[in-house]
């Protein structure tokens, strides 16, 4: 509850013209919300043709926009006044978007919007009228008229009713405070910042959630208050008092896990329960309660294990709602409810202790799923898969999943195609070497999978004839932003060969230099590698809108290290060959390597329905030991949709190679993606919104230097400081993407703005891409 002095009142919160024509039939609001039917009773109202804002020095026109109701009809990318579907009514009334009128209802509710707004950003003497002015028939301009005032400033702000704790949890209570600045003595800071309502509400949620992190469970929205008291002299400067009654500590008494059977049945239902009271399950003498229906399939561990909190302990709301997530996120279960009483009512803060309900459902153990999609790479293509899956295979919720893929593409005259099997099984806790570690509640929310794969891949330059890989991976979700992933061990063995086409290209390229010819079909030996990887990431943004925040991925991966200590030690002891045995294969060479790759992305959103992203990464690879050729798998590739998008795939690079003169990637890569995405539509035809997006994408890859590479058939291939900006390919277009809520589907045009042979704005050909989500 905050309390405010009278004069306050409750916040509210509140081109690519070619594709557009050949998509038109998308975003026509034909029938969109009702608006396709002229309703004739608005017909003597002044149709909206400009909304305009004056005065408002301190908030934004795109602000509040986004907070009034009165709007003018839908703006095609955002240009004033071109509302072509508005244009498209006139002509044909049921399917465009109907004139967009002054109601008076509306008008006045915009007026108390935009006041309250400003009040709740401080400026409580705020005063607004709206002017209208009719300068066609029946066509209008609104303007509201924005007296804004003096900004109202908290001086000083007080905390008051803490409860005793101890001087580190104390220091955290602090370390979290969102007017944290200048101390004045203990529980009082100097803060002299402007005014907003949106801060204290925040700070009042704080408050509560800290408290009920500390035992404080009663805690609720009252228990927590805000006195603002003006000062006498400076009338728009006040303190602010939180006044903060926490009431007593609680603790988790009896908890009950309950699990119902996925079938539901008119037979009689057959329940086993099991009772713990010792310890380390519980505090005695709180007890645990593992309830389970027949045929369930659950063992009790798992259960015990997914609790974040022991009955008996001091009761801490974040560890009992990251209980039930973690049930959640098993796959095997369903929430059916859960409460902080036996039977599911409000909880009975009358005791001292609080009993824990959790009521589960086992969802569908067996599933056979098909998948049919659309890929676009080189040209356009097809797949199909089918997997098949197993979310509780002993009672652990260990899973197993089968799959079988295959695609096909069409490019030119060439059919590229691609297979796959493999099985996966996943446990959801640390296992050998790190079984230790799930006792650590920073290592609770883990993820162990063992996944074996063959694929082949027919595709531009090269075949993958077989490739063989073991995976043993550890996921961990640290925070929920922030996760981790280890891959302990990667092995792969891989059977590639050149085509005769890029055969033919290198010896017509470098028929001077037969050595480089040999050194780039290195790449095309039997290989046996193995991997340890490990990866680092922070998310704040939705993983599918990416309207918001940012993204940041950290690896570092070494290769090579177990065929080494097999060729040094096992097959040939004292003697290092630098391959091992290939079996039906002659033999099969391995490269000792380091890797690294940093991707930083930030989504900042521009308006109510912009937003602008942009993107920068880094990777290199560098070999070491008595081979120094990259497993051609590990190497760093340039082009396609979600790349430098003026280049197919395998087309660029490295350095100044592209189109038919490129070959294999490199061991250097470079990007930076640049994309404005604004929505047009707020809805179409096909239940999706219609964004355009502008985009440029610069970069490539090079060679890492070598001495036997420094010839002058590779000079523009190799990284070198001080010419490989003059390498970096730019590539710049226009897109349409049809946005559902789980999905998002992309088509982009793009142009070579930096063609690395014709320079630059010299190519005039359009690149298309199609891809599914954003491009990053």
């Amino acid at each position: 509850m905050l309390i405010a002095h009278d004069s306050m009142k409750k916040p509210a919160y509140g081109y690519l013209l070619v594709i557009a024509c050949c998509l038109g039939f998308l975003t026509m609001p034909s029938i969109l919300r009702g608006q396709g039917v002229v309703n004739t009773s608005d017909d003597t109202l002044l149709v909206v043709r400009k909304l305009r804002f004056s005065g408002n020095e301190s908030i934004p026109d795109a602000t509040l926009e986004s907070i009034v109701r009165s709007k003018t009809n839908r703006e095609l990318f955002g240009i004033r006044g071109f509302t072509p579907w508005y244009w498209l009514w006139k002509v044909a009334p049921r399917i465009g978007e109907s004139p967009a009128r002054i109601k008076p209802e509306v008008l006045t509710n915009d007026l108390k919007r935009i006041t309250e707004f400003y009040r709740s950003n401080g400026f409580l003497e705020t005063k607004v009228i709206s002017s209208i002015i009719e300068f066609k028939k029946n066509k209008a301009e609104l303007t509201y008229i924005i007296e804004e005032g003096p900004q109202t400033t908290i001086r000083n702000v007080y905390y008051a009713g803490l409860p005793e704790l101890e001087n580190k949890k104390l220091g955290l209570f602090w370390s979290n405070s969102l007017y944290l600045s200048k101390w004045l003595n203990d529980t009082t800071f100097t803060y002299n910042r402007p005014l907003t309502f949106e801060k204290l509400t925040l700070e009042r949620e704080r408050i509560i959630k800290f408290l009920k992190s500390e035992g404080y469970a009663s805690a609720q929205n009252d228990s927590v208050t805000a006195e603002l008291r003006t000062d006498p002299v400076q009338e728009n400067v006040i303190d602010v008092m939180f006044n903060i009654r926490h009431g007593k500590i609680y603790y988790f008494s009896e908890t009950e896990i309950r699990i119902l059977a996925e079938a539901e049945s008119s037979a009689e239902r057959i329940v086993q329960s099991d009772t713990l009271r010792e310890k380390p399950n519980v505090i005695p003498p709180a007890s645990l309660i593992l309830s389970k229906e027949q045929n369930t399939g659950v063992k009790n561990q798992l259960l015990i294990d997914r609790l974040f909190f022991t009955p008996g302990e001091k009761f801490n709301q974040e560890n009992y709602l990251r209980s039930i997530s973690r049930f959640q996120d098993l796959g095997m279960f369903s929430v059916r409810r859960f409460s902080l009483s036996k039977d599911g009512s409000l909880p009975n803060f009358s005791s001292d202790s609080l009993p824990v309900l959790i009521e589960l459902q086992t969802v569908q153990k067996h599933r056979i799923g098909l998948d049919v999609f659309g890929m676009q790479r080189y040209g356009f293509g097809a797949g199909t898969g089918i997997k098949y899956s197993n979310n509780n295979v002993r009672g652990g919720a260990e899973q197993l999943d089968v799959t079988l893929r295959g695609s096909f593409e069409l490019y030119g005259s060439q059919l590229l195609n691609a297979s796959e099997a493999s099985v996966r099984f996943t446990v959801p806790k640390m296992n050998f070497p790190f079984r230790i570690l799930n006792s650590n509640t920073y290592f609770r929310d883990v993820r162990t999978s063992y996944a074996l794969s063959y694929n082949q891949v027919r595709q531009l330059n090269f075949d993958i004839n077989a490739n063989i890989s073991f995976n043993h991976r550890t996921d961990i979700r640290h925070t929920p932003k922030l996760v981790s992933s280890l891959d302990l061990v990667d092995l792969e063995v891989l059977d590639a060969s050149a085509t005769t086409e890029f055969i033919n290209q290198l010896n017509d390229r470098f028929q001077s230099n037969p050595q480089l010819i040999v050194f780039i079909l290195e790449d095309f030996r039997p290989q046996a590698n193995s991997m340890v990887r490990y990866a680092l990431r922070r998310t704040d943004t939705d993983i599918i809108k990416r309207i918001g925040g940012s993204y940041i991925e950290f690896t570092a991966e070494t290769g090579g290290l177990i065929p080494f200590l097999s060729d040094r030690f096992i097959i040939t002891p004292d003697t290092l060959e630098g391959d091992l045995p290939g079996f039906r294969l002659s033999s099969l060479d391995y490269t000792q390597y380091v890797k690294f790759t940093f991707d930083l992305r930030r989504y900042i959103k521009t308006g109510e329905f912009s937003t602008f992203a942009l993107r920068s990464y880094l990777g290199s690879a560098f070999a070491y030991g008595i081979n120094d050729v990259i497993p051609i798998t590990r190497k760093f590739f340039a082009g396609g949709s979600n790349d430098i998008r003026g280049w197919y795939p395998l087309k660029l690079g490295p350095g100044i190679a592209q189109d038919n003169k490129a070959f294999n990637g490199g061991e250097i890569k470079l990007l930076s993606q640049l994309e404005y995405r604004h929505r047009i539509l707020y809805s179409s035809m096909l239940g999706g919104d219609i964004l355009a997006g502008y985009f440029v994408d610069a970069g490539n890859v090079w060679l890492a230097p070598r001495s036997f590479l420094n010839d002058s058939d590779l000079t523009g291939n190799i990284f070198k400081f001080n010419e490989f900006w003059r390498q970096v390919a730019v590539g710049s277009g226009l897109g349409i993407r049809l946005d559902w809520d789980y999905v998002i589907f992309r088509l982009d045009m793009a142009f070579r703005v930096h063609d690395l042979e014709q320079g630059w704005f010299n190519n005039k050909k359009a690149y298309f891409h199609f891809g599914v989500g954003h491009a990053f």
